[in-house]
């Protein structure tokens, strides 16, 4: 019974110690012996570097299925043609229907580059205002931290600007099923091409 008493108090101490955010329930949760189930947070999921198969260094590969992306659930003052689409074949579409594709690195639009993927996890060309890089996370953010965060499920969040926690683009396979996470650091680059070039205030914080 000591035990069981000493326990409770520090199961009541341990949650003293957590964010009042959801403090009280997990006390109560403790005190009792129950394992505590922490309240879920915007960041509490796998990344999508821990569950896409593994690729050799940096490199800009296509879906092995059509994928769409289109606005988000953020409510932005989206423009009308706002999104793009990828192909298994390494087609890209961009906003006003222009024409792209993946050749090696780069990603084309019409045929000019827009963007390049170094070795080292870099992304930069005429299509993008800033420098980016890939994190260990799989977020691609310029020196600032600003950037976007593509996740498992196809949601794209820009950080760093207005929409905090809020997808601003939403990636899925076009003829519905489920995607198998290939082709995500493409999705990635085009995605941030859309939103810096339509929507910067995704990526700006308001003055």
């Amino acid at each position: 019974m000591e035990r069981a008493s000493a326990h409770a108090c520090r199961s009541f101490a341990l949650a003293r110690a957590l964010p009042i955010l959801g403090g009280l329930a997990l006390a109560a949760v403790l005190a009792c012996g129950a394992s505590p189930t922490l309240p879920q947070m915007p960041w509490d999921h796998p990344s999508i570097v821990e569950l896409a198969a593994k690729e050799p260094g940096f490199v800009l590969s296509a879906p092995t299925v059509a994928m769409k992306g289109a606005k988000g659930v953020a409510s932005a003052s989206y423009a009308s043609d706002y999104g793009a689409s990828l192909q298994p074949d390494g087609r890209i579409v961009f906003p006003q229907g222009t024409s792209g594709k993946i050749k090696g690195n780069t990603i084309l639009a019409g045929s000019s580059v827009v963007a390049t993927l170094s070795a080292d996890g870099e992304v930069s060309g005429k299509g993008l205002k800033h420098k980016y890089r890939f994190t260990l996370d799989g977020d691609l953010l310029d020196a600032d931290g600003r950037g976007v965060r593509l996740s498992p499920e196809g949601g794209v969040r820009a950080i760093g600007g207005r929409w905090h926690y809020q997808d601003v683009m939403q990636w899925s396979p076009d003829q519905g099923g489920a995607w198998d996470h290939t082709g995500w650091r493409t999705m990635a680059v085009v995605s941030l091409i859309v939103i810096e070039n339509l929507l910067p205030d995704a990526l700006n914080a308001p003055q």
